[in-house]
């Protein structure tokens, strides 16, 4: 009771009435404590129809979701490689490995929603191409080589860009040469081909040297192949050696139909004298790929003895013909 109602208690009426009213507290106490839903947390009735989003999905695997331009696809990019969703179908592919969602995909202020079981299964196929690319990684951390005594010192006459010059950690014997047969390109275009299509850790070359068409043309761009010194994938299936030993350079362009352009060709000289006295590589190990397997690379358009320190007189051409000063181990080991 409150302190306003005490004067009327002690009137002749509120005695009257306070036997009535004590009466009455039990009851008032007990319909304080009957609402049903006191301490209880609603729940939906069935958990399964939960729904995310494709970009609450990338937050929670720390990725980034991004639509790529001229498409219908979405993408999560990060750590485990990529997630597409295309629009209108149920297809999922995450790091190469197709999966099908419960239901048709329909995008939306660039999100798609998403079922709570498709969530869980995208994110534990993520998870495991996290896991198996630390254990490439690792495995190619293991197989590297440790750093080779210096061959000879540089002479002096090639000038590098500062990312040509890392620690050398391998014992480079030549350099192959290639062209991509593509009207265009660039070192990221390869490097999502070699990943998504090839199924490898990176773009395959060394460096890429641009034609106009995707990059300025000449422009010489180095990849984590060259900066982590990490054998290469460019050779070919059976050619370790030239993998692991030797540099691969490709050329954007296609020269089975055109020359290099004048600019690569300048790019493609300082780039090959630098490597030669970095390495101590001499001009009969300066090669193209189809001197070491059966292709056409890189096309017969390409002119290599523009390349060589002595190309045009006839020692440069004799060394190329006879092969001599050749270090590399016979083809296809």
């Amino acid at each position: 009771m409150g302190a306003p109602f005490l004067p009327f208690l002690r009137t002749q009426g509120g005695r009257r009435l306070l036997p009535a009213l004590l009466a009455l507290l039990p009851l008032l106490a007990a319909c304080a404590s009957t609402d049903p839903d006191a301490g209880r947390t609603w729940q939906p009735a069935d958990e399964s129809s939960w729904a995310t989003t494709a970009r609450a999905l990338a937050a929670d695997l720390g990725a980034t979701l991004v639509a790529e331009p001229g498409t219908r696809t979405l993408v999560i990019e990060g750590r485990g490689g990529r997630i597409l969703f295309l629009d209108g179908t149920r297809m999922v592919t995450v790091d190469g490995q197709r999966l099908e969602a419960s239901t048709t995909l329909q995008f939306g202020d660039g999100d798609v929603a998403l079922a709570n079981e498709d969530a869980v299964r995208i994110s534990q196929a993520w998870k495991e191409a996290v896991s198996r690319r630390e254990a490439r990684e690792r495995a190619l951390a293991a197989a590297a080589a440790p750093p080779p005594p210096s061959r000879a010192p540089p002479r002096g006459d090639a000038v590098g860009d500062p990312e040509w010059n890392v620690p050398l950690k391998r014992d480079w014997e030549g350099i192959l040469i290639h062209h991509s047969a593509t009207e265009g390109g660039n070192l990221a275009k390869f490097d999502k081909f070699h990943r998504e299509v090839n199924g490898w850790l990176m773009v395959g070359y060394d460096f890429i040297i641009c034609n106009g068409d995707g990059g300025p043309d000449g422009l010489v761009q180095t990849s984590e192949r060259w900066t982590t010194q990490i054998q290469g994938a460019h050779a070919g299936k059976g050619l370790k050696r030239y993998n692991d030993h030797w540099v691969g350079i490709c050329l954007v362009g296609d020269f089975s139909r055109e020359r290099p352009t004048a600019k690569q060709m300048a790019s493609l000289r300082r780039l090959v004298r630098y490597l030669q006295d970095r390495c101590g590589i001499p001009d009969a190990n300066v090669r193209t790929h189809r001197d070491v397997r059966d292709t056409d690379c890189p096309g017969k358009h390409f002119p290599l003895g523009e390349v060589l320190r002595a190309g045009a007189g006839p020692r440069g051409a004799e060394a190329l013909r006879s092969g001599a000063g050749l270090r590399a181990s016979p083809r296809g080991k």
